[in-house]
């Protein structure tokens, strides 16, 4: 799945992932699973990583080096429901074939393509 990013911040407007920085304490897992609940109310569960990257994004008040986690993961599509519309103001769930068609994919989209093909 994907979301369309709004936000004025980093990766406005492109189509991103579900997901978000983790709490003091947390693990990538249960960051991962917080931040999906608290955007599109989905519980996730069977999460499998498959990848892990070092990114700079560029920024205001210089380069932020974040350490990306990506997961593969199941979910109940039944409580689905965007949470935050002004940030995410759309979402679609698109095959491999049709992300790597969008036009504006974001840094963490773009590298999980790289890593699967």
């Amino acid at each position: 799945m994907t979301v369309y990013n709004a936000q004025a911040n980093f990766g406005a407007g492109d189509w991103n992932f579900p997901g978000g920085k983790s709490e003091p304490g947390e693990t990538p897992e249960q960051a991962l699973i917080r931040e999906v609940k608290e955007e599109v109310n989905l519980d996730i569960t069977e999460l499998e990583k498959v990848l892990e990257t070092d990114v700079v994004f560029p920024g205001h008040y210089g380069d932020l080096p974040v350490r990306g986690y990506y997961f593969e993961a199941q979910a109940d599509l039944a409580n689905f429901k965007l949470n935050e519309p002004e940030k995410i103001p759309y979402m679609k769930f698109m095959t491999l074939d049709e992300l790597g068609k969008v036009a504006n994919p974001s840094m963490a989209v773009r590298a999980y393509l790289e890593k699967i093909k």
